[in-house]
């Protein structure tokens, strides 16, 4: 974790603190209230599921009305109260603006953005806090189970939750998340960051194939979302560089209607 990113998460967690919440279900919705920021839902272009909207010295966010759960839904009000909270998003703003955030899947895509990264560490922060999810993290065997359980309990998406098991695990593992066959996110742990080969997996990579994942997204038109899948594969099918004999555990998930696949990717 770079320096920023403790700086902002620990601005998230300052405001927990001075609001007196406690958890977990962190709500979103009451947050954003008690800050003054009015909360309406409406139609929003396509990809954009919440803005952060300025008129002369009032803020607001508007909602999309058609986030498909509700953990996608709270992730994109977490990441609006993040730009309304955060040192410098707000100068940026004109007195009239509409700050439009492309948000798919519950978790803010765009982090190739700093601005974009920093409001995505502020919400996963805001509602799976460190001293409460990470306790619970440590205590649970790497699973899509164990990330689907945390994702029920702190009301999140599994997309949000599979990143931060990742974040906040102590175990050597990598969360992917893949849109029609490609890479769009790696979160490695800190303890997989410090493989030599960790860093040989990029955004934009095709899933590599005969890989579980591969199989998902090969059959995943004639599957129900949350429908998942696994096996023992070797590293090196997904990190060039790997030892030719390590194997991993690989599991895989169906985000249904997102049309993504999130997998886990566990060394001994």
């Amino acid at each position: 974790m770079n320096v920023r990113e403790r700086e902002v998460r620990q601005c998230a967690a300052d405001l927990l603190a001075r609001l007196c919440v406690t958890g977990p279900p962190v709500d979103p919705d009451w947050i954003a209230r008690r800050q003054g920021l009015k909360i309406t839902e409406s139609s929003l272009p396509n990809g954009v599921y919440a803005a952060l909207w300025k008129e002369g010295d009032r803020f607001g966010i508007v909602v999309s009305d058609s986030c498909p759960t509700s953990g996608h839904r709270r992730f994109s009000l977490a990441h609006e109260i993040g730009h309304y909270n955060l040192d410098g998003h707000l100068e940026e703003m004109s007195p009239t603006t509409l700050r439009t955030t492309l948000i798919a899947n519950g978790l803010g895509l765009d982090h190739r953005h700093q601005a974009e990264s920093e409001a995505n560490w502020f919400a996963s922060e805001l509602l799976a806090p460190t001293d409460q999810a990470a306790p619970r993290v440590r205590k649970m065997r790497p699973s899509i189970h164990a990330i689907r359980s945390l994702a029920r309990e702190f009301h999140t998406s599994l997309t949000m939750m599979g990143i931060r098991y990742a974040e906040l695990t102590d175990r050597i593992v990598a969360s992917v998340l893949s849109f029609e066959g490609r890479v769009d996110r790696m979160a490695p742990s800190e303890r997989f960051r410090e493989l030599d080969w960790n860093g040989s997996l990029a955004v934009g990579d095709p899933v590599p194939h005969g890989t579980v994942t591969s199989r998902l997204t090969r059959d995943s038109k004639g599957l129900a979302g949350g429908e998942t899948r696994s096996g023992r594969v070797l590293a090196r099918d997904w990190f060039d560089g790997a030892p030719p004999v390590l194997e991993i555990d690989e599991e895989s998930v169906w985000l249904g209607s997102y049309g993504r696949v999130l997998t886990l990717l566990v060394a001994d």
